[in-house]
């Protein structure tokens, strides 16, 4: 044959020509697809609802499987997941991979948008998205600021950075954690109310009812015409104390001033925690629990300020003080070591903040049991 007589004639060539075919193969193989193993990504909706101060069971029952008989009869969907936690719903729709990831996105959105009016009032908008919502966090960025508050830092986070990260190419979503906004506090005085017929719905009906901004229609004549605004948003304490609850038996108006036992905001808090330090302080030993206590309080305080050195300084003394009283194994004990964990969190010192919480559930196990709802709670 030609081949092997040129090959028995020449070995020489034979060689060069057999390592030639060897290279060849070899460079074929690193750009060979893998056809037995296409990369497919299925389409994938999620749909998630917060419900603040609701419990994971009230989640399931009054919002997830709502949500869930609603999003049933969507063709093309493979499989559904739901998850219900403390204040928050999670669906997860997984489609056919022949289906469109926008067109099963907007089929999702027209289901929702029409059991909205199902759903407590208390509960906000499902937030409908194109990816998975269990999925976990890529990248934290921290925030902070020497000379500004927590509050201006919040707001120039979401005015500005927010926006701009959302654009980049491949983010999914931004979740935003630590933000603070301007809030008031109402401490209600339960006999005052008692005594006057009335309850904490009332309260709560007569602020959604009067603190809003509604527009009031228009005056028109020959030459000019004017826009009326109703401004009844309330800016102020007093304005907060001088809300209407309801008339009483007499033609009386029964105001918020004559019910709450203390209203105002963080800035009005923390004095008043002040105080009562420095009283204990003089009264109480100095490995009081009592002291503890307000320690731990004053340190909120701060947390929600946004002094996270300040807070942590306040927490670090309060569980000296509970580990000396109260020994090791004490659930308030764990409760202080669950806000340092919050402090090292926010400062996105994650591998410190889960340290902490692993010995938080160490303790509980010990003094709660495996079935107790803290161990849920710091779980999630």
């Amino acid at each position: 044959m030609l081949i092997s007589d040129v090959s028995v004639r020449r070995p020489v060539f034979a060689a060069v020509i057999s390592l030639l075919l060897i290279i060849i193969g070899l460079m074929s193989v690193r750009s060979m697809a893998i056809r037995e193993y296409p990369a497919i990504e299925r389409p994938i909706v999620s749909v998630s609802t917060n419900y603040r101060g609701a419990a994971s069971d009230i989640v399931e029952r009054r919002v997830t499987q709502i949500i869930e008989d609603q999003l049933a009869g969507i063709s093309g969907i493979t499989k559904m997941s739901s998850t219900s936690y403390d204040e928050r719903s999670s669906i997860n729709l997984e489609f056919s991979v022949d289906i469109d990831i926008d067109d099963a996105a907007n089929d999702v959105r027209d289901r929702v948008s029409s059991v909205v009016g199902m759903l407590p009032d208390e509960a906000d908008p499902p937030r409908v998205s194109k990816q998975d919502s269990g999925s976990e966090t890529t990248m934290w960025i921290n925030v902070s600021s020497t000379t500004r508050s927590i509050m201006e830092v919040s707001d120039f986070a979401d005015r500005y950075i927010v926006d701009s990260l959302s654009t980049v190419d491949g983010v999914a979503r931004i979740r935003g954690s630590g933000r603070r906004r301007p809030a008031m506090r109402i401490w209600v005085d339960p006999k005052r109310l008692a005594a006057r017929n009335l309850t904490v719905a009332d309260i709560e009906d007569a602020l959604r009812r009067e603190n809003v901004q509604i527009p009031s229609g228009r005056l028109e004549s020959s030459a000019r015409e004017f826009t009326l605004r109703t401004d009844t948003g309330f800016r102020s304490a007093d304005d907060f104390r001088r809300l209407v609850l309801r008339e009483g038996n007499d033609n009386f108006l029964i105001r918020l001033g004559e019910v709450h036992h203390r209203l105002g905001a963080l800035e009005q808090a923390r004095p008043i925690y002040e105080r009562a330090l420095a009283i204990q302080e003089k009264t109480l030993a100095p490995d009081s629990a009592d002291l503890a206590w307000v320690l731990n309080a004053l340190g909120h305080v701060e947390f929600l300020a946004g002094d996270l050195d300040g807070a942590e300084a306040r927490y670090e003394r309060a569980l000296s003080i509970q580990r000396r009283a109260l020994g090791g194994d004490h659930s308030k004990v764990a409760w202080t070591l669950r806000n340092l964990a919050e402090i090292h969190a926010g400062r996105g010192q994650v591998a410190r903040a889960r340290a902490i919480y692993e010995e938080v559930l160490e303790i509980q196990e010990r003094t709660l049991g495996t079935e107790h709802p803290d161990m849920y709670s710091t779980l999630w």
